[in-house]
């Protein structure tokens, strides 16, 4: 998206600072992934505790599939 000016670590280093707890680089260039990976700190505990509780949150709020309320969505019916 380009919304944002700097090199690709410059940026990571900025929105860590500014309180994200993840910068995510993955436009598939390998220089500019290299020199992030080089640049930002290891997640801290407080950011791990952090992405650990989204996770847990993620599993508990997923639905199972059924199959026939799929089908019927397929369909165009409501069910």
């Amino acid at each position: 998206m380009e919304a944002l000016r700097g090199v690709p670590a410059e940026r990571a280093t900025a929105a860590l600072a500014a309180g994200c707890d993840i910068a995510l680089y993955c436009p598939g260039d390998a220089a500019g992934t290299e020199a992030v990976l080089a640049t930002v700190p290891a997640l801290t505990a407080a950011a791990r505790a952090r992405l650990a509780a989204a996770r847990a949150l993620a599993l508990r709020r997923r639905l199972a599939l059924d199959p026939a309320r799929l089908r019927a969505e397929q369909d165009g019916l409501n069910l």
